[in-house]
């Protein structure tokens, strides 16, 4: 079951022309520079909407699973 959400919901991305991004290691250097990069990255919003409560509850079971494919 947890592969059949998983396969359908990278179709939902897919199908909305999201990529995933590809895990990537950054080394952080004790200098001033990496300092001010750390603090920027965690000052930036996060990336994901922010719906109000109505849209919350219109959205509540509109996923149609299991898909029918």
């Amino acid at each position: 079951m947890a592969e059949d959400l998983n396969l359908r919901i990278l179709q939902i991305l897919e199908d909305n022309g999201v990529h995933l991004a590809v895990p990537v290691q950054q080394w952080v250097n004790n200098t001033e520079d990496s300092t001010a990069t750390v603090q920027r990255s965690q000052d930036e919003a996060l990336p994901f909407p922010d719906f109000s409560d109505d849209d919350k509850v219109a959205m509540k079971g509109s996923l149609d699973y299991p898909y029918k494919g």
